[in-house]
């Protein structure tokens, strides 16, 4: 008696096992196998697939959106630039933004805190 029970409980795990396999290689979407090429940025950098899609990763210039303030020096968090110079600050997008000397430009990650820096929101 205590073979049969033994037995069962070896071929409970076993049978177990194999479903755990069986969903860990066909069903997960997660593990998915991209080819190992790379993609040559111009900055001589390289990028390369990744999964589930296989596409390639994005190129570090490709990240920088043009009107953005990583353009003028500042940080990718960054949404609002002023001027030591001046109190007023501007969307990293607006004209006046660009006007700015990389010597005087200070960097907002929001325009509250712009603001409690004592910089004013100006038009575009």
């Amino acid at each position: 008696m205590k073979k049969i029970v033994s037995n069962l409980l070896i071929v409970s795990i076993a049978v177990l096992l194999v479903l755990g396999a069986v969903y860990f290689f066909i069903y997960d979407e997660e593990l998915v196998g991209c080819t190992e090429d790379a993609r040559l940025c111009s900055d001589g950098s390289s990028v390369v697939r990744v999964p589930p899609s296989c596409e390639f990763e994005q190129c570090p210039e490709d990240l920088i959106e043009e009107g953005s303030c990583v353009e003028l020096g500042c940080s990718v968090e960054t949404k609002f630039v002023g001027s030591i110079n001046s109190d007023k600050f501007y969307p990293c997008d607006c004209h006046y933004a660009n006007s700015i000397s990389t010597d005087n430009i200070v960097c907002f990650s929001s325009g509250n805190e712009a603001i409690e820096a004592g910089y004013v929101l100006s038009e575009c």
